[in-house]
């Protein structure tokens, strides 16, 4: 099917390009005279302007033509990576960094696309194939680095993918369908700014927090009044949207299955961040630590490959394993991996069969766990509030990934081995110890998801809403 091949093109390019920077950050900081501070903005301007944009680009996704939303913010995530790739100064790479975050809200999109144009059982395959291609992305992402720069400029992890985003905008405008009239057969309603504005500044002020917490101190000032400003925010856009006509996100619409995907994409941004911040840590510590493999940075790599693999693969086992065991026992049953997955770190001291173990969990939760998640949104809300639910969830995952890995790194850089930079196993413990009950509270959401939550509505429930 057309649509699928652009939305799995879009997909695999997109988390490739941002997979590839990680590996190769030095060689970028030269190429800007960034300093280690500064050059940080690569991945905090993409991931605050994708959190921002993203419930937006849902919402205006949910009221107008997405194939033309659709190819207006790849068209701007284009431009971003082709002005990153041109960059010779921090400021002008974070602004292309940023244009390239608000791609984040492409998920949302195909997936709305796809209510519109395809029957359920191919939506359900569609959300598995965006799951899997993103997964084998963020996998191909840092194999190809290494390769790629040792015989190019670092210039052209920007400028491939350019070119093969080039080509896609071509694909997508030949052959994405319209917007379907039925789709707008009362009025559309309008965009709630109020709505943009205090989850966009909400999550702004979060992410910001957490992006300065390690430098700031967790208890310092600057930490809790950002912390504070966020939970006000917050909970005005909560408020407002309970009561507004015309919300950005419709929190009414099934809200307890919407509380619950939500729930399950934060554990699993969580975890997956926590996880991956304590492997490479792991890996690469010497055996004087009483823990450490001394293991190099290419070993690393490979550890983390059975998660890529197995969240590629087992997001297409979810339709067959739905019609096996039913919808909400595959959701509490997608959970249990990613409370394994810093679990099994805890039964011993590391080795290398429990690491592998541990990852290839992570990625059996991410596959099931996300595509199951989506499932379940786009078959339980009317397909005019598809994308920006959607949206929601995604934006919550980020936000569940920015306080696992900061929380997890900061609770290693608390307990250090004296004379050393290295963490006491202690601080491994107590860091895997709290993603393991992250884990066990999706568990537990997940296990109250209403009893139909799967259930599709009805094409008078699709035109009444909005």
């Amino acid at each position: 099917m057309p649509i699928l091949l652009v939305v799995g093109g879009v997909t695999f390019v997109y988390s490739t390009l941002e997979a590839m920077l990680a590996p190769a950050l030095p060689l970028i900081r030269a190429g800007v005279g960034g300093t280690p501070s500064s050059i940080a903005w690569v991945f905090t301007g993409l991931l605050l302007s994708g959190a921002v944009c993203t419930p937006l680009i849902g919402r205006l996704g949910d009221l107008h033509d997405k194939k033309k939303l659709f190819l207006a913010v790849l068209s701007i995530v284009t431009l971003g990576t082709a002005l990153a790739g041109l960059a010779t100064n921090v400021p002008v790479l974070a602004v292309g960094q940023m244009m390239q975050g608000a791609g984040l809200g492409l998920t949302p999109l195909s997936i709305g696309l796809m209510r519109e144009a395809l029957p359920e059982d191919r939506v359900k395959n569609g959300n598995a194939m965006i799951i899997g291609t993103s997964s084998l992305g963020v996998l191909a992402g840092p194999l190809l680095a290494g390769p790629l720069t040792s015989v190019l400029s670092y210039r052209w992890l920007f400028w491939l993918p350019f070119f093969l985003l080039v080509a896609l905008i071509g694909l997508a405008f030949a052959v994405l369908p319209e917007s379907p009239a039925t789709a707008f057969v009362t009025p559309r309603g309008r965009v709630d700014w109020l709505g943009a504005g205090l989850l966009g500044g909400g999550l702004l002020t979060l992410l910001l927090g957490l992006t300065f917490a390690p430098t700031w101190g967790w208890a310092s000032g600057g930490f809790l009044a950002t912390a504070l400003g966020a939970a006000v925010l917050l909970t005005a856009f909560v408020v407002t949207q309970r009561r507004l006509a015309s919300p950005l996100i419709d929190l009414r619409e099934r809200g307890r299955t919407v509380f619950v995907v939500c729930a399950v994409s934060f554990a699993v941004g969580w975890a997956v961040f926590a996880t991956y911040t304590a492997l490479p840590t792991i890996t690469s510590a010497p055996a004087t630590t009483g823990y450490g493999l001394a293991l190099d940075t290419t070993v690393t790599g490979w550890i983390l490959v059975p998660s890529g693999v197995l969240a590629g693969l087992s997001a297409f086992a979810v339709r067959p394993l739905e019609r096996l065991v039913g919808t909400k026992a595959l959701m509490v049953g997608s959970c249990v991996p990613i409370l394994a997955a810093p679990g099994v770190l805890l039964l011993d001291r590391p080795s290398l069969g429990l690491l592998i173990t541990s990852s290839a969990l992570m990625g059996l939760g991410i596959g099931l766990g996300l595509t199951q998640a989506m499932n379940i949104v786009v078959t339980s809300v009317p397909a005019s509030r598809a994308a920006s639910l959607t949206g929601l969830m995604f934006v919550v995952r980020a936000v569940g990934g920015s306080l696992g890995a900061q929380i997890g790194g900061s609770t290693l850089a608390g307990d250090v081995i004296p004379s050393t930079t290295f963490p006491t196993w202690s601080a491994f413990t107590t860091m895997l110890t709290v993603s393991a009950v992250v884990g066990l509270f999706a568990v537990l959401v997940a296990a109250a998801l209403p009893r139909g939550s799967a259930a599709v509505p009805e094409l008078a429930e699709v035109r009444a809403s909005v």
